[in-house]
């Protein structure tokens, strides 16, 4: 079940008919009013889970897109991405969702409340199985807060257990386990995954964000996806608050180029967003305009940032100019009534966002 929105062009027609009708053209008015239709409006609510929905994904098969939603009420879900529709509950969890990823159209990878990491094939998807994944990986003592795929064979997972498991999943096997946090994992992002001359060892560099208000960078080596061992962990940031996320910005996203590179964006529950730079070690950019927790940062195709809030709002930020120690909010986004936990960019820039409300958001 969605709803569609009201275009939010009606209402601001009807508005500007009435207060500046008499003095500006038609056509002006309909100018202004698609423009604010365009920037922010929500265009579906997505509302078939039962519980607070914790994570989103997108899953392209076919050059078509599809949303995977992880939720509270132990399934994930399957939105077309044409209709919103929901086209398919992935049923096989048995506690909360928290979690989702995708490697390219092949695997979709969920972590839940009781630890367990869940694999479902999406060839898979549509058959009529009680238990529709195909692997569950066990290992986690709490909950699993964040998967990502760093290859077709290996996963990471971050959990509130303290720990960071790196795992093949062709053999289910945790080949290696990271421990130095105090506190609950609540994000974590790779930096980067880079073979040595050609061959099939590489050096995988990992960021991990907790509670314990620390940031460590873990650098490993992988010899052929079966042999990991950890070659340096010196460097920890130390934060003042609990650490919720932590966006690594691609070189080639932003127009500021090679500026950005090496540095990463957090958000923590300080209500600030902070750019830092991982050589030099030092803060560029400071941002405190949302009220509540920064639960999620992601980028823009354009290169903005977007960023979601226990305060229950999006903002969009142009950090073109941020070595200048200049930003703006180029928008804000209202509709969700309660936290927002995650976002994922379509490949058509549409943006979607989901809440402890229980709902997915679709702004347009």
């Amino acid at each position: 079940m969605y709803d569609q929105e009201q275009s939010g062009n009606k209402y601001l027609t009807i508005i500007l008919q009435k207060v500046i009708g008499e003095y500006l053209p038609a056509i002006l008015i309909n100018i202004v009013a698609e423009y604010y239709d365009y920037a922010g409006i929500v265009k579906y609510t997505l509302r078939q889970h039962q519980g607070e929905v914790k994570c989103l994904a997108i899953l392209a098969i076919n050059n078509k897109e599809y949303i995977i939603s992880g939720s509270c009420d132990c399934t994930l879900k399957v939105w077309n991405t044409e209709t919103y529709e929901c086209i398919q509950t992935l049923i096989g969890h048995r506690s909360e969702v928290w979690c989702v990823a995708v490697f390219n159209d092949e695997l979709i990878a969920s972590g839940a409340e009781d630890g367990k990491i869940k694999l479902w094939n999406t060839k898979k998807l549509y058959n009529d199985q009680i238990d529709q994944s195909i692997k569950t990986l066990e290992g986690h003592e709490w909950l699993v807060r964040r998967v990502v795929f760093i290859s077709e064979q290996l996963l990471v997972s971050g959990s509130f257990d303290n720990s960071i498991k790196i795992w093949n999943i062709e053999t289910n096997e945790c080949l290696l386990t990271l421990n130095g946090h105090t506190n609950r994992i609540n994000t974590l992002t790779i930096l980067s995954n880079e073979p040595i001359h050609n061959s099939d060892t590489s050096i995988i560099r990992i960021a991990t964000g907790s509670s314990d208000c620390k940031i460590k960078i873990w650098v490993i080596k992988n010899v052929h996806n079966t042999e990991l061992t950890l070659i340096n962990q010196k460097k920890t940031i130390r934060w003042k608050d609990s650490i919720f996320s932590i966006l690594s910005i691609p070189e080639e996203k932003t127009t500021v180029g090679s500026q950005m590179s090496n540095c990463i964006i957090i958000g923590s529950r300080n209500k600030k967003l902070i750019m830092r730079n991982m050589k030099t070690k030092q803060s560029i950019l400071t941002i405190k305009e949302h009220k509540d927790a920064i639960r999620c940062i992601k980028i823009l195709h354009d290169g903005r940032i977007i960023s979601g809030s226990d305060d229950k709002t999006l903002k969009i930020w142009n950090i073109n100019s941020c070595y200048k120690k200049l930003y703006s909010c180029d928008l804000t986004l209202t509709g969700h009534t309660s936290f927002v936990f995650d976002i994922v960019i379509l490949s058509n820039g549409h943006i979607a966002s989901c809440s402890n409300d229980k709902t997915i958001k679709i702004w347009m």
